[in-house]
Protein backbone atom coordinates (compact mmCIF):
# COMPACT_ATOMS: atom_id res chain seq x y z
CA UNK A 1 0.00 0.00 0.00
CA UNK A 2 3.10 2.66 0.74
CA UNK A 3 4.26 1.80 -3.11
CA UNK A 4 0.79 2.92 -4.00
CA UNK A 5 0.69 5.64 -2.48
CA UNK A 6 4.58 6.81 -3.30
CA UNK A 7 3.55 5.80 -7.10
CA UNK A 8 0.90 7.97 -6.90
CA UNK A 9 2.51 10.85 -5.78
CA UNK A 10 4.81 10.63 -7.88
CA UNK A 11 2.18 10.69 -10.72
CA UNK A 12 0.81 13.80 -8.96
CA UNK A 13 3.88 16.07 -8.71
CA UNK A 14 4.99 14.63 -12.23
CA UNK A 15 1.83 15.95 -14.18
CA UNK A 16 1.95 19.11 -12.70
CA UNK A 17 5.59 19.76 -13.37
CA UNK A 18 5.00 18.22 -16.79
CA UNK A 19 1.34 21.01 -17.35
CA UNK A 20 3.38 24.33 -15.87
CA UNK A 21 6.41 23.50 -18.16
CA UNK A 22 4.02 22.90 -21.38
CA UNK A 23 2.67 26.01 -20.38
CA UNK A 24 5.72 28.01 -19.93
CA UNK A 25 6.46 26.43 -23.59
CA UNK A 26 3.41 27.59 -25.11
CA UNK A 27 2.15 29.97 -23.39
CA UNK A 28 -1.22 29.64 -23.47
CA UNK A 29 -3.36 28.76 -20.65
CA UNK A 30 -5.50 26.25 -22.98
CA UNK A 31 -2.82 23.80 -21.94
CA UNK A 32 -4.62 23.49 -18.47
CA UNK A 33 -8.05 21.81 -20.88
CA UNK A 34 -5.27 19.59 -22.97
CA UNK A 35 -3.77 18.33 -20.00
CA UNK A 36 -7.10 17.27 -18.10
CA UNK A 37 -8.02 14.59 -20.10
CA UNK A 38 -5.72 13.17 -20.85
CA UNK A 39 -4.17 13.47 -16.89
CA UNK A 40 -6.87 10.99 -16.28
CA UNK A 41 -5.88 8.68 -19.18
CA UNK A 42 -2.21 8.96 -17.31
CA UNK A 43 -3.48 7.89 -14.24
CA UNK A 44 -6.17 5.33 -15.44
CA UNK A 45 -3.60 3.53 -17.12
CA UNK A 46 -1.37 3.64 -13.87
CA UNK A 47 -4.53 1.77 -12.08
CA UNK A 48 -5.06 -0.68 -14.69
CA UNK A 49 -1.56 -1.69 -14.08
CA UNK A 50 -2.12 -2.49 -10.61
CA UNK A 51 -4.73 -4.79 -11.44
CA UNK A 52 -3.62 -8.39 -11.80
CA UNK A 53 -5.92 -9.95 -13.92
CA UNK A 54 -7.85 -8.18 -15.92
CA UNK A 55 -11.02 -8.82 -17.23
CA UNK A 56 -12.29 -8.25 -20.40
CA UNK A 57 -14.86 -5.42 -18.71
CA UNK A 58 -12.02 -3.54 -17.45
CA UNK A 59 -10.33 -3.67 -21.14
CA UNK A 60 -13.65 -2.16 -22.18
CA UNK A 61 -14.30 0.63 -19.77
CA UNK A 62 -10.05 1.65 -20.08
CA UNK A 63 -11.00 1.63 -23.90
CA UNK A 64 -13.54 4.23 -23.37
CA UNK A 65 -11.50 6.58 -20.85
CA UNK A 66 -9.21 6.66 -23.64
CA UNK A 67 -11.49 7.27 -26.53
CA UNK A 68 -12.90 10.46 -24.24
CA UNK A 69 -9.22 11.26 -23.35
CA UNK A 70 -7.47 11.20 -26.58
CA UNK A 71 -10.67 12.92 -28.85
CA UNK A 72 -10.97 15.81 -25.90
CA UNK A 73 -6.99 17.13 -25.50
CA UNK A 74 -6.87 16.67 -29.32
CA UNK A 75 -9.48 18.82 -30.38
CA UNK A 76 -8.13 21.07 -27.87
CA UNK A 77 -4.53 20.89 -28.96
CA UNK A 78 -5.01 21.37 -32.26
CA UNK A 79 -7.76 24.51 -31.71
CA UNK A 80 -6.37 26.10 -28.73
CA UNK A 81 -2.52 25.65 -28.20
CA UNK A 82 -1.13 24.36 -31.19
CA UNK A 83 1.01 27.41 -33.19
CA UNK A 84 -2.48 29.43 -31.55
CA UNK A 85 -1.80 31.61 -28.14
CA UNK A 86 -5.53 31.03 -27.14
CA UNK A 87 -6.27 33.28 -24.74
CA UNK A 88 -8.59 31.61 -22.06
CA UNK A 89 -10.80 33.78 -20.32
CA UNK A 90 -12.06 31.81 -17.40
CA UNK A 91 -8.74 31.55 -16.31
CA UNK A 92 -8.08 35.04 -16.72
CA UNK A 93 -11.48 35.89 -14.69
CA UNK A 94 -10.29 33.47 -11.98
CA UNK A 95 -7.06 34.54 -11.01
CA UNK A 96 -7.63 38.29 -11.11
CA UNK A 97 -7.67 38.64 -7.52
CA UNK A 98 -4.83 36.81 -6.50
CA UNK A 99 -1.83 38.96 -5.44
CA UNK A 100 0.60 36.95 -7.52
CA UNK A 101 2.55 36.78 -11.03
CA UNK A 102 0.66 34.96 -13.13
CA UNK A 103 2.69 32.42 -13.14
CA UNK A 104 2.53 31.73 -9.65
CA UNK A 105 -1.25 32.10 -10.55
CA UNK A 106 -1.29 29.97 -12.90
CA UNK A 107 0.37 27.18 -11.20
CA UNK A 108 -1.87 27.36 -8.40
CA UNK A 109 -4.54 26.36 -11.01
CA UNK A 110 -2.41 23.49 -11.97
CA UNK A 111 -2.51 22.01 -8.72
CA UNK A 112 -5.88 22.46 -8.35
CA UNK A 113 -6.90 20.83 -11.71
CA UNK A 114 -4.13 17.77 -11.06
CA UNK A 115 -6.09 17.25 -7.66
CA UNK A 116 -9.18 17.24 -9.00
CA UNK A 117 -8.30 14.78 -11.71
CA UNK A 118 -7.62 12.26 -8.96
CA UNK A 119 -10.80 13.19 -7.30
CA UNK A 120 -12.73 12.98 -10.61
CA UNK A 121 -11.43 8.95 -11.16
CA UNK A 122 -13.47 7.91 -8.82
CA UNK A 123 -15.40 5.76 -10.98
CA UNK A 124 -11.94 4.14 -12.69
CA UNK A 125 -10.22 3.41 -8.91
CA UNK A 126 -13.28 1.20 -8.75
CA UNK A 127 -13.98 -0.27 -12.74
CA UNK A 128 -9.98 -0.53 -13.40
CA UNK A 129 -7.94 -1.70 -10.12
CA UNK A 130 -9.08 -5.49 -9.56
CA UNK A 131 -10.77 -7.69 -12.20
CA UNK A 132 -14.41 -6.99 -12.40
CA UNK A 133 -17.88 -8.54 -14.08
CA UNK A 134 -20.54 -6.73 -15.34
CA UNK A 135 -23.95 -8.09 -16.81
CA UNK A 136 -23.43 -7.62 -20.48
CA UNK A 137 -26.68 -6.01 -21.07
CA UNK A 138 -25.67 -3.44 -18.61
CA UNK A 139 -22.75 -2.86 -19.81
CA UNK A 140 -24.43 -2.29 -23.58
CA UNK A 141 -26.54 0.11 -22.65
CA UNK A 142 -24.15 1.67 -20.52
CA UNK A 143 -21.82 1.78 -23.99
CA UNK A 144 -24.34 3.02 -25.91
CA UNK A 145 -25.14 6.22 -23.11
CA UNK A 146 -21.25 6.50 -23.83
CA UNK A 147 -20.89 6.83 -27.18
CA UNK A 148 -24.10 9.22 -27.60
CA UNK A 149 -22.52 11.44 -25.51
CA UNK A 150 -19.00 10.53 -27.05
CA UNK A 151 -20.29 12.13 -30.63
CA UNK A 152 -22.67 14.12 -29.41
CA UNK A 153 -19.29 16.07 -27.70
CA UNK A 154 -17.16 15.55 -30.99
CA UNK A 155 -20.36 17.18 -33.28
CA UNK A 156 -20.43 20.40 -30.77
CA UNK A 157 -17.02 20.75 -30.98
CA UNK A 158 -16.90 20.87 -34.79
CA UNK A 159 -19.96 23.07 -35.14
CA UNK A 160 -18.23 25.27 -33.18
CA UNK A 161 -14.71 24.73 -34.38
CA UNK A 162 -16.35 25.40 -37.91
CA UNK A 163 -18.32 28.44 -37.01
CA UNK A 164 -15.57 30.39 -35.33
CA UNK A 165 -13.42 29.99 -38.78
CA UNK A 166 -16.05 32.31 -40.50
CA UNK A 167 -17.56 34.35 -37.79
CA UNK A 168 -16.85 35.43 -34.40
CA UNK A 169 -20.38 36.33 -33.25
CA UNK A 170 -22.02 33.72 -31.05
CA UNK A 171 -22.62 30.34 -32.70
CA UNK A 172 -26.66 29.68 -32.36
CA UNK A 173 -26.96 26.99 -34.88
CA UNK A 174 -26.76 22.67 -34.43
CA UNK A 175 -26.94 22.20 -31.10
CA UNK A 176 -26.01 25.25 -30.09
CA UNK A 177 -29.63 26.73 -30.66
CA UNK A 178 -30.57 23.84 -28.42
CA UNK A 179 -28.40 24.68 -25.86
CA UNK A 180 -25.91 27.39 -24.52
CA UNK A 181 -23.66 24.42 -23.56
CA UNK A 182 -24.30 21.50 -25.23
CA UNK A 183 -20.71 20.49 -25.32
CA UNK A 184 -20.76 20.32 -21.37
CA UNK A 185 -23.53 18.31 -21.53
CA UNK A 186 -22.35 15.65 -23.76
CA UNK A 187 -19.32 15.59 -20.96
CA UNK A 188 -21.71 15.12 -18.16
CA UNK A 189 -23.57 12.15 -19.88
CA UNK A 190 -20.03 10.48 -20.97
CA UNK A 191 -19.32 10.61 -17.19
CA UNK A 192 -22.90 9.40 -15.87
CA UNK A 193 -22.03 6.37 -17.55
CA UNK A 194 -19.03 6.09 -16.50
CA UNK A 195 -20.09 5.94 -12.82
CA UNK A 196 -23.50 4.02 -14.06
CA UNK A 197 -22.05 0.69 -15.13
CA UNK A 198 -20.68 0.15 -12.10
CA UNK A 199 -24.04 0.70 -10.15
CA UNK A 200 -24.10 -2.90 -9.37
CA UNK A 201 -20.67 -3.34 -7.89
CA UNK A 202 -19.67 -3.08 -4.39
CA UNK A 203 -19.76 0.59 -3.22
CA UNK A 204 -20.80 1.10 -7.12
CA UNK A 205 -22.25 4.34 -5.94
CA UNK A 206 -19.42 6.33 -4.93
CA UNK A 207 -18.38 6.91 -8.75
CA UNK A 208 -21.14 9.03 -8.66
CA UNK A 209 -19.29 11.38 -6.69
CA UNK A 210 -17.16 12.51 -9.67
CA UNK A 211 -20.51 13.03 -12.63
CA UNK A 212 -22.14 14.90 -9.54
CA UNK A 213 -19.23 17.07 -8.59
CA UNK A 214 -18.72 17.73 -12.37
CA UNK A 215 -22.21 19.04 -12.60
CA UNK A 216 -21.98 21.39 -9.42
CA UNK A 217 -18.77 23.30 -11.00
CA UNK A 218 -20.04 23.83 -14.32
CA UNK A 219 -22.97 25.24 -13.07
CA UNK A 220 -21.49 27.32 -10.30
CA UNK A 221 -18.31 28.17 -11.38
CA UNK A 222 -17.60 27.10 -15.49
CA UNK A 223 -20.40 28.26 -17.05
CA UNK A 224 -20.81 31.55 -14.76
CA UNK A 225 -17.72 32.61 -15.44
CA UNK A 226 -17.57 31.77 -18.82
CA UNK A 227 -21.14 33.42 -19.68
CA UNK A 228 -20.01 36.74 -18.00
CA UNK A 229 -17.01 36.71 -19.99
CA UNK A 230 -19.61 36.58 -23.25
CA UNK A 231 -21.97 39.17 -21.96
CA UNK A 232 -18.82 41.61 -21.33
CA UNK A 233 -18.32 41.05 -25.33
CA UNK A 234 -21.37 40.65 -26.62
CA UNK A 235 -24.22 42.33 -24.05
CA UNK A 236 -27.06 42.11 -25.83
CA UNK A 237 -27.13 39.65 -28.14
CA UNK A 238 -25.61 36.68 -25.49
CA UNK A 239 -28.48 38.26 -23.11
CA UNK A 240 -31.16 37.46 -25.47
CA UNK A 241 -29.44 33.94 -26.15
CA UNK A 242 -29.67 33.30 -22.29
CA UNK A 243 -33.45 34.15 -22.09
CA UNK A 244 -34.44 32.25 -24.89
CA UNK A 245 -32.25 29.15 -24.73
CA UNK A 246 -31.68 26.53 -22.05
CA UNK A 247 -28.62 26.59 -19.95
CA UNK A 248 -27.07 22.77 -20.17
CA UNK A 249 -29.51 20.64 -21.46
CA UNK A 250 -30.64 20.83 -25.33
CA UNK A 251 -34.51 22.17 -24.84
CA UNK A 252 -36.19 23.67 -27.66
CA UNK A 253 -36.39 27.64 -27.73
CA UNK A 254 -38.42 30.20 -25.20
CA UNK A 255 -39.61 32.67 -26.70
CA UNK A 256 -38.28 36.00 -25.83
Amino acid sequence: MSQLILEGLAIYICLIIFIYVFFLRKDTTAVVDTCWSLGHWVVGTWILLQNPQPTLFNILIYVALTLWAFRLSGYIYFTRVYNIKHKEARYDELMKKEHLTFEQQFLKQIILQVTLIFIFMMPFYISLFKPIVINSSWLLFCGIVFFLGWFGEAWTDWQRHQYRKQHTGIIQTGWWRLSRHPNYFFELVMWYSFASVLIFEPYGFLAFISPIMLTLLMLTITIPVTEQYALKKNPKIYKKYQQTTSKLIPLFKRRD
